[in-house]
């Protein structure tokens, strides 16, 4: 994975509105963002890629409409330069599948995420890697 050069322009996507909104919340106020666009669906989350260009995403498992795994996949085969993270309410056994097979660059629960959003200087450390 490269390094993430700031501002970062971020696109969150779950399903979860209150976790989106606190995220995006944390993370204006702790990192230094240029936009952050969010979704909860993943018809939604393609939607927004067809006119905006993320430096990261962070994807929910459980996204309505069409779930995460099958939005990754899409990604992958359409835009495969996005750095890509799923978030989940707990880590699924698949998961280190899904990063072998090069679907997502890692995975963090819903609590790992809140925590690294909430300290700058722990995202910065994971834009570093």
């Amino acid at each position: 994975m490269k390094k993430i050069a700031e501002p970062y322009k971020i696109l969150i996507a779950d399903s979860d509105r209150a976790f989106v909104q606190r995220c995006k919340a944390m993370l204006s106020s702790t990192v230094n963002v240029s936009e952050i666009r969010t979704a909860h669906s993943g018809t939604e989350c393609m939607g927004i890629l067809k006119s905006f260009v993320p430096t990261i995403i962070f994807l929910g498992v459980d996204l309505e409409k069409m779930n995460g795994l099958v939005t990754a996949r899409f990604i992958r085969s359409q835009y495969a330069k996005f750095t890509l993270y799923y978030i989940a309410e707990r880590v699924e056994p698949q998961f280190p599948e899904r990063m072998d097979s090069g679907f997502v660059d890692g995975y963090f629960t819903k609590t790992q995420f809140s925590q690294i959003v909430s300290d700058g200087a722990a995202f910065k450390r994971l834009m570093m890697h």
